[in-house]
């Protein structure tokens, strides 16, 4: 067990948001929004600084400690514009999904654990994850993804000789993809969550305590980073992502995503530290693609074949599960939505649809 108190340590100074700044009013400084935005629709915008700018202490150097709970993803207030990735209406709410402690059979959880391994050596052989898409990038990774890649590769390769090496690297560029935050756009913020969801895979699961007490404390800087994430409207995506249907759906699936990755991994983990899942009512409303298969399409034409040009339909995390155990949802279920039912219906309920489906002609992909 990691003591809270000797964990990285992450420290924020808020300042006034956007808005009430250029009004001239007072703000009232509310996570995810302020009282004066929330009741005028307004936009409501802490200045990037307080993101940016996170010190981060040594683990055997700080004996302070801090608050590790964080306001659920699905209390976000409703904002104008709507978020790019939440563009559809039928969205969970929180009120609606009990809240109560799940329990994790040991094999569901060795599972999803087993999973979240298997994706750095994926990232590293072909440059994708389920949640991360090369065909975004144009097969050129943003730099804190190439960062991200070379210390995979590096950790791939991990002996009790060079490990120490490894993780002062893995450190280091953990420090500059930190610093650099405060300087992203809407597209780097993206490739700045991915990369950090990594880092904390290889730290949870290397077993090493020192690295699984720095990734906890880390989580704060995930959440906080996933959160402003699913805040940004698409009027905020560059040009040539705006002009292109494909590259906008693949951008905004990879929004997605990646936040929902950010919450599932966190849910996991502490899955396995505690024995249960406390955080259903944060992932239940967040959304997915049906057709997941879109997912590994390598062209603009062969999306546009397949979708017809419109954009595929979605679901919250709530209402896949309970469609998909149901009945066949589509004609493919590709890796990351197995994953993600891999933790409510385990590998034998998986298995079992797998046999339906050769009988009804619903297909999977790795």
């Amino acid at each position: 067990m990691v003591d809270k108190t000797s964990s990285q340590q992450v420290f924020t100074r808020r300042k006034s948001c956007v808005a009430c700044v250029k009004a001239k009013r007072r703000c009232d400084l509310k996570k995810s929004c302020c009282t004066r935005c929330s009741t005028r629709g307004l936009i409501c915008n802490y200045p990037r600084s307080n993101l940016g700018e996170l010190e981060i202490f040594d683990p055997q150097s700080s004996n302070l400690s801090f608050d590790y709970s964080f306001p659920s993803y699905t209390s976000i207030p409703a904002s104008t514009p709507t978020p790019l990735y939440l563009q559809f209406d039928d969205i969970v709410q929180p009120a609606l999904i009990p809240t109560r402690n799940v329990y994790l059979s040991k094999d569901r959880l060795d599972s999803c654990v087993q999973h979240f391994k298997d994706y750095l050596a994926k990232f590293v052989q072909s440059g994708r994850t389920p949640f991360i898409n090369s065909q975004l990038y144009n097969d050129t990774l943003p730099p804190c993804l190439e960062d991200v890649y070379c210390v995979c590769a590096a950790y791939l390769a991990k002996t009790a000789t060079n490990e120490n090496l490894i993780f002062q690297i893995m450190s280091s560029k953990l420090s500059v993809l930190v610093s650099k935050y405060h300087y992203c756009s809407f597209e780097d913020e993206l490739a700045s969550v991915q990369a950090l969801i990594i880092y904390q895979i290889i730290r949870l699961f290397d077993g090493d305590i020192r690295q699984r007490g720095v990734a906890e404390a880390q989580f704060q800087v995930l959440d906080m980073w996933a959160m402003h994430l699913r805040q940004r409207s698409e009027f905020e995506l560059h040009p040539s992502i705006q002009s292109s249907p494909y590259r906008k759906w693949l951008f905004v699936e990879s929004v997605r995503r990646t936040v929902l990755m950010a919450v599932f991994l966190k849910a996991i983990y502490y899955a396995v530290k505690d024995g249960f899942c406390s955080q259903v009512p944060d992932m239940a409303g967040l959304p997915l693609a049906v057709q997941g298969e879109l997912w590994e399409i390598k062209s603009e034409g062969e999306w546009m074949q397949a979708t017809r040009g419109s954009q595929p339909d979605l679901l919250t995390y709530h209402e896949f599960v309970e469609v998909w155990d149901g009945g066949p949802l589509g004609k493919d279920v590709e890796g990351f939505q197995k994953l993600l039912l891999l933790a409510c219906i385990g590998e034998e309920g998986l298995q079992t649809r797998f046999l339906e489906s050769l009988t009804s002609d619903v297909g999977w992909t790795s």
